[in-house]
């Protein structure tokens, strides 16, 4: 998915690292992580230090790859089954699509 440093990266972890880059002034680019992973925001990144987790833990989990850290401080929030299919709605559905969503979610009339 991404290129460069952030190969292999969960996406959780980049869209905090891009998060932090747009907080600290900076467009949201995810190119300027995958050219260099440890841009700052003077080179259009964000600044570890500034960030609230800190220098040491961007460190650990962007340098050393433990993305259990990461995780520990930011767990993953798993769809069940109906939200992922209402979330399908914003799709360009049929009325058959939508009612059958609406059964599953609702039970039928």
């Amino acid at each position: 998915m991404y290129k460069g440093g952030l190969t292999g990266f969960p996406k959780e972890i980049v869209e905090k690292m891009l998060e932090h880059q747009v907080k600290q002034g900076n467009k949201k680019d995810v190119t300027v992580f995958e050219n260099d992973i440890t841009s700052s925001s003077l080179n259009k990144g964000f600044n570890w230090s500034a960030a609230s987790e800190g220098r040491t833990f961007w460190s650990d989990v962007v340098l050393n790859k433990k993305f259990k850290l990461f995780f520990d401080k930011y767990p993953k929030i798993e769809e069940d089954e109906d939200e992922m299919l209402f979330d399908l709605a914003n799709e360009h559905l049929t009325d058959e699509h939508v009612e059958r969503l609406y059964s599953n979610r609702f039970g039928k009339n």
